[in-house]
């Protein structure tokens, strides 16, 4: 929007990085030229750019009558969610394996020390492995390395040269 159709007292969507936010704005700094708003949540906020405000604000319409009861009533279901035979026997929920215990699961098998990018390729091919961020190899070898840190002898890993690790 243009500063100039930007109203002290008015209610406005802006855009905060993906997010969205109604604010009122409440004045208008005459030195930085920044808005001082308020969230719908009470907290205040600045905004320095006028590109941020999207548009003027809708007010949200009544779901209800005046007259109208205002207690919903949930029902529950009857029918069971899922197949009760895809359930583990014993009640106990399946989970998978943290990366770090893969790591320590794929260097026990293999018997030798292995870097961390060797590490990660072996393990992105099982199932079950759930490093699927931007930067694996780097959040494996910080959860490595932090063990060893912080356990010490009690660690599962050894370091055996640099950027390379073994089990104990």
């Amino acid at each position: 929007m243009r500063r100039e159709s930007i109203k002290i007292g008015q209610s406005y969507e802006i855009q905060s990085g993906k997010k969205t936010f109604v604010v009122r704005v409440q004045a208008m700094d005459p030195k930085t030229g920044s808005f001082r708003c308020v969230k719908e949540d009470g907290s205040e906020t600045s905004v320095k750019d006028a590109n941020r405000f999207l548009r003027e604000a809708v007010p949200d319409k009544p779901d209800k009558t005046p007259g109208q009861a205002a207690s919903r009533k949930r029902t529950a279901t009857t029918e069971p969610k899922g197949d009760p035979g895809d359930k583990p026997q014993d009640g106990a929920r399946t989970r998978r394996k943290s990366a770090i215990d893969m790591a320590h699961e794929i260097l026990a098998e293999a018997g030798t020390s292995m870097t961390v990018p060797e590490i990660v390729a072996l393990g992105s091919t099982r199932e079950g492995w759930n490093l699927n961020g931007a930067t694996p190899v780097a959040t494996l070898n910080a959860s490595i390395v932090t063990e060893i840190g912080k356990k010490g002898d009690q660690s599962r890993f050894i370091r055996t040269e640099r950027g390379k690790y073994a089990v104990k």
